[in-house]
């Protein structure tokens, strides 16, 4: 069985009149305060839509100039307009415009994406919904003339446990989404919540009043014996060649797992296109950093640089055309660059605004010179205006604790053996396993002034300017970067060459991996991620299971690998 991973951050912006150029759409709200109190109140609304590039085209500059997308046919006409409790449930909401601005665009892909962000002030208890419904889809499969109706459920009153308002999910998804033919696939669509809810998904339906998907409802919609499991997983299979299907699930969150009381709704909906196999088998893929299905906290203000890399892996006779992201305001994605035979990359930039508190989505996926399609690749940031060290529902890598010692003897000799012990059995672990979420602890609980080494293809060596002069750090073959939790930082990444490998071991390519921490450099207020420089390649390399097993052996038989060194405490 194949796995597609897939955020639910949807797009579809379309009132494309003629239909072969709508692909689908999400939409989300939260408090601008969820701790306000009295009325008006106000709520910020979120449409992400994506739909033909041909038609609805963005360019570099329109996306750094913030502007609107163009508007085709009678896009300039539609609203978000209110379709169930309007009269009562509805005060203060007007209905809005769902024309959005450039945010992505694929040339490669055929397609371009949108996003815009309206606040809105509504009275307190308002419950209503509201909805983007125009025709129709491209040909579907199931119908050729089928109209989209894309709403959510918003309701404006103090949870039941917190006392403050409610922050509706979160979710993104790239479309089309190709499925192989006459196999069958499993689409996972993770989603965020602010609150950390309970979180289910279902087909979207017809009922109590309220319409969330028209023609396109589930699973009349979709290929016979498609499904929908309630931890927001699809089940598909692709019976006929260039078929198109348009998937509508809704999201919802709850306040317990045992509540049958959703708090609001949120609509995702997506095509898929059903295509012959790829005449090589081993489809492109997006690598490094951020991970996949990872979550940064990032501050307001703070700016994010990074580079998205894909992997061609068909050989030199095929070539990566494209890059194709799902992002948001904010995010420049520079063009498409080659790194070498296999690896090409777009740098990311971004500065998060206030507008953009709590989740935000992001999804890549690679486009080759075959026409194939790699699976999506999907991570989100969590704004926030005070610097956290984890998102929501996370625990924090580690805690710095601050000990005041009382002046008595007896206590202060039993506290010094005790902490000493903790200490040595962190680095004893950090020594045996050489896995960087243990090294972190233990270098939270130093403080900055470490300096470190891990084994295997690379020397990462955290130095702090403060305990050991700069002078002795080797510039060769290093990428200054910083971390959070230091004023500032060098981490001198060291490539280990000529690699031997061990006996019975398989060929992989190892990559370097950042993601129990991020780096922060506060001289700049500047996030920096590594650019990834340290993904190794060679004729014959270790799994990384295999050189955790064989770290002692690995290291005997290659001289240039250092055992772990920290410095004390001054």
């Amino acid at each position: 069985m194949i796995v597609i991973y897939v955020i639910t951050l949807c797009f579809g912006l379309g009132t494309i009149v003629h239909g072969n150029h709508f692909l689908g759409g999400t939409i989300s709200w939260r408090p601008l305060n969820k701790t306000a109190t009295g009325s008006p109140v106000a709520i910020v609304i979120t449409q992400t839509y994506s739909w033909a590039y041909t038609l609805v085209p963005c360019t570099q500059a329109t996306i750094a100039s913030n502007s609107y997308v163009p508007s085709y046919a009678s896009l300039s006409a539609r609203v978000l307009e209110c379709i169930y409790n309007c009269a009562t449930g509805a005060i203060g909401y007007p209905n809005i415009s769902v024309i959005p601005r450039c945010t992505d665009f694929s040339v490669a892909a055929g397609i371009t994406m949108g996003q815009r962000l309206d606040t809105v002030y509504l009275d307190i208890n308002d419950d209503f919904a509201a909805a983007f419904r125009d025709y129709s889809w491209r040909p579907l499969a199931t119908d050729t003339n089928a109209g989209w109706a894309i709403g959510t459920r918003i309701i404006v009153k103090p949870r039941s446990d917190t006392g403050y308002f409610n922050s509706a999910p979160v979710a993104t998804v790239m479309s089309p989404i190709n499925i192989p033919y006459n196999k069958t696939i499993r689409i996972v669509i993770p989603v965020a919540d602010a609150d950390s809810d309970f979180i289910r998904c279902r087909w979207a339906n017809k009922s109590n009043g309220i319409n969330e998907c028209r023609d396109v409802c589930p699973p009349n919609s979709l290929p016979p014996h498609s499904m929908i499991y309630p931890n927001c997983t699809i089940i598909i299979t692709g019976r006929n060649l260039s078929d198109w299907y348009a998937v509508a699930i809704t999201v919802e969150d709850f306040i317990n797992s045992s509540s049958t009381t959703a708090l609001s709704s949120v609509p995702v909906q997506f095509l898929v296109y059903v295509i012959s196999a790829s005449s090589c088998s081993a489809l492109p893929e997006i690598i490094g950093l951020p991970l996949e299905q990872s979550c940064m906290p990032i501050r307001v203000g703070q700016t994010l640089i990074s580079q998205l890399k894909a992997q061609n892996n068909c050989g030199p006779n095929v070539t990566i055309v494209d890059i194709s992201t799902l992002s948001f305001a904010g995010m420049i994605a520079s063009n498409i660059t080659k790194e070498n035979s296999t690896i090409y990359y777009k740098t990311l930039t971004w500065t998060p605004t206030i507008a953009q508190l709590g989740y935000q989505l992001m999804c890549a996926m690679a486009f080759d010179s075959e026409n194939a399609q790699s699976a999506q690749y999907c991570f989100k940031f969590y704004v926030s205006q005070n610097e956290l060290c984890s998102c929501p529902g996370e625990n924090c890598s580690i805690t710095t604790t601050k000990t005041k010692l009382k002046d008595q003897t007896g206590t202060w000799i039993l506290t010094g053996i005790l902490i000493g012990l903790v200490l040595l059995a962190v680095i004893t672990l950090c020594c045996c396993f050489y896995h960087y979420k243990l090294c972190l602890f233990a270098g939270r609980v130093l403080g900055c002034k470490q300096k470190e080494s891990v084994e295997f293809y690379h020397i990462d060596r955290c130095i702090d300017l403060n305990c050991v002069s700069n002078k002795k750090i080797k510039k060769r073959n290093a990428i200054p970067i910083f971390h959070r939790n230091c004023s500032e930082q060098n981490v001198i990444i060291q490539r280990v060459k000529n690699f031997t490998e061990l006996p019975g071991t398989r060929s992989q390519v190892i990559t370097y991996r950042t993601d129990s921490y991020s780096i922060f450099s506060k001289k700049d207020n500047t996030i920096y991620i590594p650019n990834n420089s340290s993904v190794l390649q060679s004729k014959s390399s270790n799994s990384v299971a295999k050189i955790k097993i064989d770290g002692k052996k690995s290291r005997q038989i290659n001289p240039i690998i250092k055992q772990s060194n920290r410095l004390p405490i001054e």
